[in-house]
C-alpha cells in the first residue's frame, strides 16, 4: 500500500461526507490501495520522505501564499516523493503568464497583457487605448476562483483605476480583453493522462453576470464537447508533453466559442475542479488514471 500526502488548505474537513466530490475521490483512491494523509500546505510536517506520493489536486488557496506553497512542492520533490502534477508543471502553471507563452505558440486567446508588480501603476485607459481594447477583465496573475477580478470599460473610472493600483502594489496583473461570448458559457474540457474524458459548461447568472464560478452565481451543466474543441485540447496536451516530457495526470482546459474558433481562457494543472458531480464512473476514471500514471 502506497502512502500518499494529499495537500489541502484545512485538514479539519469532514472525511465522512458522501456529498463532497473530493472526499469521494479520496475514498475511491483508498479502495485502490492508496493510504492517504491530509497535509496542510500551510503547516507541513518536518519530514516528508516517508510518503510515496503527493497529490496536489485539492490544495485550495495556494494562491494566497504561492512562495510557501512552491517551497513545499520543492521539498517533496527533493525528498524523492512523486508529486502530481509534476513540479515543473506546477511551477509553470501557478502564474498566469503561461497564457502569453501559449499565445506565442499560436493558440487562440483573448488579447492578454501582463503588467508587472509596481508601486507606480500605469493608467488603465492608456493601456486599453494602446491595445485597442474597449472592455477588459483585470485579474491578479496568481489567483483562483476569480479572486480580485473585475471588469472595466472605457472610460475607466477613478475607482477602477484605484482598484487596479492596489492590486498591482502586491501582484503582477493581467489585462485581458473581455469576451462577450462568455454570456453563452465557458466550456471546461477534462483530461486525464493526456486523454480527453468529458466536459461541462459553466454558465454565468443571467442578470448581467459574466463570472462563471459558483461562488459568483454561476451554474454548471453537462456538455458534449465538439470535435473542434477537443482538437484544441488535444493540441495543448501534445504541447505540454513536448515541453515537460510527459502528460499531466489531470488537466482542465477552459475556453469559449467565438467566431474565430475555440478561444482558450485557462489551462488548470494545480487544483482544478474536475466536476465529478458525485458520479462514480468519473471518479473511477481519475483513480484509473492515477494508477496507470504511477506505473508508467
Amino acid at each position: 500500500m502506497k502512502l500518499m500526502a494529499v495537500l489541502v488548505e484545512d485538514v479539519e474537513i469532514d472525511q465522512s461526507s458522501d456529498a463532497d466530490d473530493d472526499i469521494l475521490m479520496l475514498k475511491h483512491l483508498q479502495s485502490l490501495g492508496y493510504e492517504y494523509k491530509l497535509i496542510s500546505w500551510h503547516s507541513p510536517p518536518a519530514s516528508l520522505d516517508h510518503f510515496d506520493l503527493c497529490l496536489v489536486r485539492i490544495a485550495y488557496g495556494y494562491h494566497t501564499s504561492p512562495d510557501a506553497f512552491l517551497q513545499l512542492i520543492k521539498r517533496f520533490n527533493e525528498a524523492g516523493v512523486t508529486v502530481l502534477n509534476p513540479p515543473k508543471m506546477i511551477n509553470w502553471n501557478y502564474h498566469k503568464k503561461y497564457l502569453l507563452e501559449l499565445r506565442n505558440q499560436g493558440f487562440l486567446l483573448p488579447s492578454t497583457y501582463l503588467i508587472e508588480q509596481t508601486a507606480s501603476a500605469p493608467k488603465l485607459s492608456s493601456i486599453m487605448a494602446e491595445t485597442d481594447i474597449y472592455s477588459a477583465v483585470i485579474k491578479p496573475a496568481i489567483s483562483a476562483s476569480a479572486t480580485s477580478t473585475f471588469r472595466i470599460t472605457l472610460p475607466v473610472s477613478s475607482d477602477m483605476q484605484k482598484n487596479f493600483e492596489e492590486i498591482l502594489e502586491k501582484h503582477d496583473v493581467l489585462v485581458q480583453e473581455f469576451m462577450t461570448e462568455i454570456a453563452q458559457g465557458e466550456i471546461s474540457l477534462i483530461y486525464l493522462s493526456g486523454q480527453y474524458k468529458y466536459a461541462v459548461k459553466k454558465i454565468p447568472k443571467t442578470d448581467g453576470g459574466w463570472l462563471v464560478q459558483s461562488e459568483h452565481g454561476g451554474r454548471t451543466i453537462e456538455y458534449q464537447a465538439e470535435q473542434n474543441e477537443i482538437k484544441v485540447g488535444d493540441k495543448i496536451m501534445y504541447w505540454l508533453e513536448q515541453k515537460f516530457g510527459k502528460f499531466p495526470l489531470y488537466a482542465r482546459i477552459d475556453g469559449i466559442k467565438t467566431e474565430n474558433g475555440f478561444s482558450l481562457m485557462e489551462v488548470e494543472l494545480i487544483e482544478p475542479g474536475l466536476f465529478f458531480s458525485k458520479n462514480a464512473a468519473k471518479i473511477a476514471l481519475f483513480g484509473h488514471a492515477l494508477t496507470k500514471y504511477n506505473e508508467a
